[in-house]
């Protein structure tokens, strides 16, 4: 799933605020951005593989994302650059310097509140 913030929005026209307020529905918009990504990633296919290529050596874990959430990342990157603001100066993405890549450790928390009795681990783990 696409992470549908601001500057996703902003790749696809819409102002900042543009999946939160608007003259079209929030569905509608969201909607034609969900079509838009599918059918990018329908007709670029090869593009993507070439792109996960071109980062498996300094990305170990690059199968770990999805071509939908690359180019989200690609998306969101390309927009924060266009941002200038305190400590963050413009085109930062793309000028940064070349450096290993390292996952930042990550520790499982179980959700309990608000989560229906009869939806246990099990049954999450067993959906497809």
């Amino acid at each position: 799933m696409p992470v549908l913030d601001g500057y996703v929005a902003m790749a696809f026209g819409f102002s900042r605020r543009g999946f939160s307020e608007g003259k079209v529905s929030r569905r509608e918009r969201i909607q034609r951005v969900v079509d838009a990504l599918a059918t990018y990633l329908n007709q670029h296919r090869e593009h993507m593989t070439q792109l996960r290529e071109s980062l498996r050596g300094s990305v170990a874990d690059i199968d770990v994302a999805s071509d939908l959430r690359l180019l989200d990342i690609v998306l969101w990157c390309s927009q924060d650059d266009k941002d200038e603001r305190a400590g963050k100066r413009r085109n930062a993405w793309l000028d940064a310097a070349e450096r290993a890549y390292e996952p930042d450790p990550l520790t499982c928390i179980a959700v309990t509140a608000g989560v229906p009795p009869e939806l246990t681990m099990e049954v999450l783990d067993s959906w497809p």
